[in-house]
């Protein structure tokens, strides 16, 4: 799990367009053997193409700004909590449904997982952010042209040329019910714990990298 090399992009460089160039990186070194492990800002039809094209084992976490990602969520989520889909990843129960799909004629494997831990909290954050946001345009110190407001409020004008706010009870229960949940995609492991160990390995991967960079002082050279 240590850094065997670096490449250092320039931070105006996008994540899609990154992950592009580091497909053709890997080409012209001949490395081979490789697999992507990629957060979800990485994700898009764009970058996904070549690596099925190619044959590169990847795993990337979805957005839930894609349909597919909902949709899996809304179809598994009256059966994953079941104790026949629980894995243990560390110390940590996930439990996790699995669904074989096809893109561009491959086979990919899609794994949601539901976290419970993860839903209170994050349904908690979500809450207190929508409730802290309410006050602070009742207080006037937000401005109801905020975009985070508008996601989550509708102002009404009145006579007075004062404004009503409602909530999106919509937006935010749809925001709720996704809470705790998670999707990874991948062309190669088709069991969702080994598939999660491997992920949550990134963040390990991640950290030494930081500490060389950060907490050693060290020079990283890119090649």
């Amino acid at each position: 799990k240590l850094p065997v090399f670096s490449r250092v992009y320039p931070g105006s460089v996008k994540d899609v367009s990154t992950l592009l160039g580091m497909t053709a990186f890997i080409e012209k070194i001949k490395l081979e053997q490789m697999h992507f492990v990629m957060d979800k800002g990485f994700y898009s039809e764009k970058g996904i193409a070549p690596l099925l094209e190619k044959y590169i084992k990847f795993a990337i976490s979805v957005p839930f700004s894609t349909k597919v990602a909902k949709e899996l969520v809304w179809d598994c989520m009256d059966g994953i909590g079941s104790s026949a889909n629980a894995v243990m990843v560390g110390e940590n129960i996930y439990y996790a449904q699995t669904y074989i799909k096809k893109w561009n004629n491959r086979r990919v494997y899609y794994h949601v997982y539901y976290d419970e831990e993860r839903n209170i909290r994050e349904k908690k954050l979500l809450m207190r952010k929508v409730l802290h946001l309410e006050n602070q345009l009742a207080e006037g110190s937000v401005s109801i042209t905020d975009s985070v407001a508008k996601r989550y409020f509708a102002f009404h004008k009145t006579k007075d040329g004062h404004y009503n706010i409602h909530r999106k009870k919509e937006v935010i229960d749809s925001e709720k019910r996704l809470a705790g949940y998670f999707v990874i995609l991948t062309n190669h492991y088709k069991d969702p714990q080994e598939l999660l160990e491997i992920y949550r390995n990134k963040d390990v991967v991640e950290k030494c990298f930081d500490n060389l960079k950060n907490g050693l002082d060290y020079n990283i050279i890119s090649i």
